[in-house]
């Protein structure tokens, strides 16, 4: 049996479409397989920035406790600049949760309107670009400072112009 240049093409056409439809299915399994996954190798795995989304994903899904053993409402997070917040976070995070939930609004806030609007515009696009294939869900109406999609969830844009750090003594 003789192997055609045709036969060979169309072997390796379907050993790539079975790698990314492996890899679609990975990115849903946890946040920083998302973040990967979308940002197609510009987003490095660090452990500092993993640890964050683990405990992202855990007060998502109510398995944040506090020191009292209460679920968790709030996680605070205070990392120097240039540290990967925003781009394992901001510009992630309101995408992958709006995309996996039906009926569930998420507020993105951000110091300045500029960065408000950055943020919401690579949310929108992680959206556009992955949303369909991911979840099957796309934008059903969009501006620059409120997405909803079609499983009725939605992302709104917020800036807080006042920021009050409280440091704890020890």
């Amino acid at each position: 049996m003789t192997i055609t240049n045709e036969n060979r093409r169309n072997e390796i056409i379907a050993k790539i479409q079975v790698k990314k439809e492996l890899e679609r299915r990975e990115a849903k399994k946890t946040l920083s397989n998302f973040t990967e996954y979308v940002y197609n190798g510009r987003w490095e795995r660090v452990k500092h920035l993993v640890f964050l989304q683990e405990k992202v994903e855990q007060l998502i899904d109510g398995e944040l406790y506090n020191e009292k053993g209460e679920e968790a409402d709030v996680l605070c997070l205070s990392l120097p600049p240039q540290h990967g917040k925003s781009m394992s976070l901001t510009e992630v995070v309101p995408a992958y949760i709006a995309m996996q939930r039906e009926y569930f609004n998420v507020l993105l806030v951000a110091y300045s309107m500029d960065l408000s609007r950055t943020f919401n515009r690579q949310n929108r696009t992680i959206i556009e670009e992955h949303g369909r294939q991911l979840y099957g869900v796309e934008m059903t109406k969009t501006n620059d400072e409120h997405l909803i999609l079609s499983n009725h969830s939605s992302i709104k844009q917020l800036v807080c112009y006042l920021v009050l750090r409280v440091i704890r003594v020890i």
